[in-house]
């Protein structure tokens, strides 16, 4: 997957006259939010501009915002730590990933209606952190999350605020691919925090 740019012929050289550059998955599907006019306030910083009537991202903020919830989640997979996978029911285009991601790493997931007092009251859940879809549907969530003092990663667009969870990954959780892309990365970083506790204990090299 990527978007092909074609570079003119520079001045100063005439070797190449047409350059084809392939931009990553990353940069085609993640740098681009959804079409909308309106942006909250404390994200508009992170808006480059716009483009056809979508919101660019500013790339360098999605990355170091992806390299946080990389190493948060590595870390607390060596530390046994279980992040529950939460999609509300206004996302359930999302139900999917959420359940084969969540179960490819091992995690709790929930998809639906969030079942009142959850967290707070099932005491046998083992959850260290929550996931969020989209934290403007879910309310309850935060809430019972912020109560029991809970880390919250959570995938907010441009018109979401970021105050309200710890760590926020601006991007376009509207179509799948940006929020697959986020969450893949943070998947793959909780199997690699096992792995390496795994291998610790099972070889005497470590």
């Amino acid at each position: 997957m990527g978007i092909t740019y074609n570079f003119k012929r520079s001045v100063n050289s005439y070797k190449y006259s047409n350059i084809k550059i392939k931009v990553g998955f990353y940069s085609s599907l993640i740098s681009f939010s959804e079409q909308t006019v309106e942006w909250n306030s404390d994200t508009s910083a992170y808006l480059v501009g716009q483009r056809e009537n979508f919101n660019i991202i500013n790339p360098e903020v999605q990355l170091e915002m992806l390299k946080r919830i990389k190493k948060f989640s590595y870390e607390l997979a060596k530390k046994k730590g279980k992040i529950l996978y939460v999609n509300e029911a206004a996302n359930c285009k999302f139900d999917g990933i959420v359940k084969f991601l969540s179960y490819k790493a091992g995690q709790n997931f929930v998809v639906g209606r969030w079942p009142c007092g959850l967290i707070t009251k099932n005491k046998s859940l083992d959850v260290s952190c929550i996931l969020l879809f989209n934290p403007s549907k879910s309310k309850f969530p935060i809430k019972e999350g912020n109560k029991l003092g809970l880390p919250i990663i959570s995938l907010n667009n441009l018109g979401m605020s970021i105050s309200k969870t710890m760590y926020p990954i601006i991007c376009n959780n509207i179509e799948g691919n940006s929020a697959f892309f986020s969450v893949l990365l943070l998947s793959h970083s909780i199997l690699e925090g096992n792995l390496f506790e795994f291998t610790k204990k099972h070889l005497k090299t470590f």
